[in-house]
């Protein structure tokens, strides 16, 4: 397959759903790019990532702040990747510094997008709800 980078969103400025530069989001939205569709797109020197940047402001417009709550990964050459500094170690009060992604985000990625590709529908809502307990600050 292709080379894809992604981004899944889960808040900006402390909102589950928003609008960002005109694009409605929510919580759980998952943003899937080619890599080869967004190579023009100039890597901006603020940004520590390969391809997420890319990803955001090709939705965007722009990098994200401090104020979005995100997680990245990547499939590259056929295998999936769940690093990514621009998002899973954003320094902004959710995540753990590091650019590996958590199991347990990673286990419900990987099940969002497989439930994708089976089913050929992009909604896909949680029987019941995920609650993630951080104890960064402990």
């Amino acid at each position: 397959g292709e080379n894809l980078a992604g981004v899944v969103l889960y808040q900006k400025d402390g909102k589950n759903d928003w609008y960002w530069n005109g694009v409605h989001c929510r919580s759980g939205y998952i943003l899937i790019k080619k890599t080869k569709n967004i190579e023009d797109i100039p890597k901006d020197e603020n940004d520590g990532s390969i391809v997420h940047g890319r990803v955001f402001k090709s939705v965007f417009g722009e990098l994200p702040n401090n104020t979005v709550v995100c997680g990245g990964f990547a499939r590259y050459k056929n295998e999936w990747k769940y690093n990514s500094y621009t998002c899973n170690a954003k320094n902004n009060g959710f995540t753990d510094g590091e650019k590996k992604m958590g199991d347990m985000e990673k286990e419900c990625v990987e099940a969002a997008i497989q439930n994708w590709v089976r089913t050929k529908k992009q909604n896909w809502k949680l029987e019941s709800p995920l609650y993630i307990h951080s104890s960064l600050n402990k």
